[in-house]
Formats: structure tokens, C-alpha cells, sequence
């Protein structure tokens, strides 16, 4: 049943947005607090 739920290939609704991923700004805001997480914590380490 399971497979079938899986392989089941149904198109979306009319009024269903296609799904995206995240936006480049959340993605590039993510990748840049977590840089500073680790800087934070290597320089905690270091001191």
C-alpha cells in the first residue's frame, strides 16, 4: 500500500502553488548565522 501511496503521481491542485524550497534570502541568512555560531564558539574555545 505503501508503494502505491508513493508511485501514486497526481498533479497539483489548480489553486495548490507549486512547492519551492526555501528563498535565497533565508538560505544565505541561515549560512551566515550559523558562520557566526561557529566563529563564536571557536573563539570561546581559544580564550
Amino acid at each position: 500500500m505503501f508503494r502505491a501511496f508513493v508511485a501514486e503521481d497526481r498533479p497539483a491542485a489548480p489553486g495548490e502553488p507549486a512547492r519551492r524550497g526555501a528563498p535565497p534570502v533565508l538560505l544565505i541568512a541561515g549560512v551566515v548565522i550559523a558562520i557566526i555560531v561557529v566563529a563564536a564558539v571557536v573563539l570561546i574555545a581559544v580564550n
